[in-house]
């Protein structure tokens, strides 16, 4: 009985013995073995366009974990039109390993996975301008795996703060952007058959990516842009930066000296920059901004110009050409502001205080924006529909019409206000034109014209009453004399002070203007109102002395 006993436990504790011995053999065969062919199966499955290098790799089957130490992923012989990625990591660990799953059925499942000291570096591709950008050299992340499991799912894979650089073309040697502490979380990732064709090479639950406090300087150092924050959500195809600002590296008065010549200085914040729906792949890796929707909160901008520099007389191009002739591809459909602001700055020639225009409490969309030719052929156009506050006084409402099968300054413009006080404006008239509103409202403004490439022409009505102008008190009565006289006259001889004039019926005053070539669309624009706005008022050309 004993020896029964004796050579039934035997071949069990032989069993046992070579489990245990090919346990521990595969497992170090797995840590030969499948490092090289995960290296070779990512370069076959790359065309050679990418390499990936593993220092070493320990799989602890009984502990449940696999370890990489120095990984990275290298970029091989790219195409100029494809962006390049660079991935490096000290150490990447798998835990939670479930080894009874992969042995019987060779699924990889893992609770987590971490890294070490990771860093990205990415170079963007050459921007363009087609409306399908060549696609990248197909590759399938199960093809990689599927040489030792048939499937690979991933919990929850967290990183924190990892490295990111940003080239914007491969000749740089310099990144346009830096950021660290940024974190990355992925939930519930899978790779399997099913899974072999698809773009996004994985399925996954949520990706979410979060890139803190990063800024770069333009390359004629005239700005900084800072961004606080950038998140990416792949679940959601969603694109947020939050606290966007525009910031001029230089004062007022040094800023056109820097530049060379007389031009716009803007400082310019945004609260959020919010796409909804866009086309991560082609933003990330050639610029392109495609997105069904863009919201923008929060905006305010200042820009400022001194007359008194040197000017440099050149023709601005149209809206159209600047859209079409833009570096990158671009098809927003619509684009929201709210809760926004826009002030302008100006000091006329021969002064030194600023006037100042302000448009408060904005909201805005715009519709149409794009450079697709094909869309533009259909008969796409640009549309501007915004209100606000004139000055923080009175409702204002303006519709710009861009069609976009042109490059010349072609559009159409409407508006209407309704209960302005004409002193609102002096802010600006004040210190430009030396004029002040001593009284006055506009009742309504109702606006609307047709802007070609060499003069515009449309229809102005104004409504308003108890129009006066005086001299702003500068406490130099001798040089303005003369302009007291006319002003006088202007008042009691001259000036319309109300319209419609006792029971006449309100003045329509045609609008009309002859473009000055060397300025741009806003300046084309107030001229053509204020064509209309003189002949209703009569007002006339007073040049106060300097």
């Amino acid at each position: 009985m004993k020896k029964k006993g004796v050579l039934f436990i035997l071949p069990a504790i032989l069993v046992i013995i070579i489990f245990t011995v090919g346990f521990f053999t595969s497992s170090w065969y797995l840590n030969e073995k499948v490092k090289v062919r995960l290296e070779n199966e990512f370069s076959k499955q790359t065309k050679g366009q990418y390499s990936l290098k593993i220092g070493s790799m320990n799989i602890s089957l009984l502990a449940g974990s696999i370890g990489f130490t120095n990984v990275s992923v290298i970029p091989d012989s790219l195409p100029s039109n494809q962006a390049a990625y660079r991935i490096a990591a000290k150490r990447a660990d798998f835990t939670g390993l479930n080894v009874l799953r992969f042995i019987l059925r060779k699924r990889i499942i893992v609770n987590s996975i971490e890294l070490q000291n990771p860093s990205l570096t990415v170079t963007q591709a050459e921007p363009g301008q087609d409306k399908e950008v060549k696609e990248a050299t197909p590759f399938s992340l199960y093809n990689v795996i599927k040489v030792f499991a048939n499937s690979l799912k991933v919990r929850e894979i967290q990183i924190r703060n990892f490295d990111l650089k940003l080239y914007a073309s491969k000749k740089d040697t310099v990144p346009s952007l830096y950021s660290n502490n940024n974190q990355l979380r992925v939930i519930n990732l899978f790779v399997g058959p099913s899974t072999k064709k698809l773009p996004g090479l994985f399925e996954t639950d949520s990706i979410a990516l979060v890139l803190n406090k990063f800024s770069y300087v333009t390359s004629d150092s005239l700005y900084t842009f800072q961004v606080a924050r950038m998140e990416v959500s792949y679940q959601d195809s969603l694109l947020l930066f939050d606290s966007v600002r525009v910031i001029p590296n230089y004062s007022k008065k040094a800023f056109a000296d820097i530049a060379g010549k007389q031009t716009d200085r803007f400082n310019i914040f945004a609260g959020k920059l919010e796409f909804r729906s866009i086309d991560l792949r082609r933003f990330f890796e050639h610029h392109d901004l495609i997105a069904p929707a863009l919201n923008i909160s929060a905006f305010s901008m200042v820009a400022f110009r001194d007359k008194n520099d040197k000017r440099e007389f050149k023709r601005p191009s149209s809206l159209q050409k600047l859209i079409l002739t833009a570096p990158v591809y671009m098809r927003i459909d619509t684009i929201k502001l709210s809760k926004s602001i826009i002030a302008y700055e100006e000091v006329a020639p021969g002064k030194k205080v600023p006037g100042r225009i302000t448009f408060n409490d904005i909201s805005a969309n715009f519709t149409g924006l794009t450079n697709d030719s094909l869309l533009i052929s259909a008969g796409r156009k640009l549309i501007f529909n915004a209100e606000c506050r004139l000055m923080d006084d009175a409702p204002l409402k303006a519709t710009y019409i861009f069609p976009m099968d042109t490059r010349q300054m072609v559009f159409k413009c409407s508006g209407f206000l309704t209960g302005l006080s004409m002193s609102s404006l002096n802010g600006m008239l004040e210190p430009t034109t030396g004029v002040s509103l001593k009284q006055g409202k506009i009742d309504t403004l109702d606006f609307s014209f047709s802007a070609g490439e060499n003069e515009s022409d449309g229809r102005l009505k104004l409504i308003y009453n108890g129009l006066k102008v005086e001299l702003p008190d500068n406490g130099n009565e001798k040089l303005k004399f003369k302009d007291k006289v006319m002003i006088f006259v202007a008042n009691n001889f001259v000036l319309k002070d109300s319209n419609p004039s006792g029971k006449k019926e309100p003045r329509i005053a045609r609008m009309h203007f002859e473009r000055n070539k060397q300025r741009f669309m806003f300046h084309y624009t107030w001229q053509t109102i204020f064509s209309g706005i003189k002949e209703t008022v009569g007002f006339p050309d007073i040049k106060p002395k300097k």
